[in-house]
């Protein structure tokens, strides 16, 4: 991971004088490890997508890349179908901090948990449009 998302931490590396307190929580030091894994509200939404995918709840970046490290270059609907939720989760739960830092704009963990749910079922029908066509096609 090369630690490259501008996260409160890194922030006041740049200008001491801001807060790096997490903006969902208001807990702790919002570094990549906490936005993701260790914030209350990242964790919720993890847990609850990795109980409907039916993988291990993972609780550190670094046990994730591990897990996904091995199984990453699969190419079955399964995996596919793993590496979405993966992606649109993390899309969404930092959606969910730029939303709250520069909107205001407040969604709970289930409103995230749904829209992921959303996005991967339509990703892989619009998969399966795609295969349609292509077998159609001459």
């Amino acid at each position: 991971m090369l630690d490259r998302l501008t996260t409160r931490a890194r922030q006041k590396k740049w200008s001491p004088t801001l807060t790096d307190t997490c903006v969902l929580c208001n807990n702790d030091s919002e570094t990549i490890e906490h936005l993701f894994f260790k914030c209350y509200h990242a964790r919720r939404v993890w847990q609850v997508l990795s109980n409907l995918a039916g993988i291990p709840f993972m609780d550190s970046w670094q046990r994730l890349l591990m897990w996904m490290g091995k199984w990453i270059q699969r190419k079955s609907l399964y995996w596919t179908f793993i590496k979405l939720i993966w992606s649109a989760a993390i899309y969404h739960v930092r959606m969910k901090r730029n939303n709250r830092i520069h909107q205001q704009v407040f969604r709970t963990e289930e409103a995230i948990c749904e829209q992921v749910q959303f996005d991967v079922k339509h990703r892989i029908l619009g998969f399966a449009k795609l295969n349609r066509h292509l077998y159609l096609s001459p």
